[in-house]
């Protein structure tokens, strides 16, 4: 399973979910448009298509491993996609680690 750079879309969605509010995510205060931007264009970011869990209850699907610019590696977000709640047909963004502490 070889990683790759992530497309624009991606990049967009990642931009998208760093400006928005999670009420999942405890703590959490989005960024502003050109905040996010740049964290996303300063980021070390890869993808990995198709990603295979090992038990059966592991995510398998794409995932997306962000360390942000500072460089530390605690500064970082793991992100994968799921089925959209309000729409079957299209997949959304969410957070399943956040170390930034």
């Amino acid at each position: 399973m070889q990683p790759r750079k992530p497309n624009e879309q991606e990049k967009q969605e990642l931009i998208k979910f760093l400006t928005t509010e999670h009420e999942y995510i405890y703590d959490w205060e989005p960024y502003g448009l050109d905040e996010a931007k740049q964290m996303v264009e300063d980021a070390s970011i890869a993808v990995f298509d198709n990603h295979v869990g090992k038990d059966t209850y592991d995510y398998s699907g794409k995932v997306m491993i962000v360390v942000y610019g500072s460089g530390d590696l605690a500064d970082s977000d793991i992100f994968a996609w799921r089925k959209s709640e309000a729409n079957d047909n299209t997949l959304e963004m969410y957070l399943c680690r956040r170390d930034d502490d």
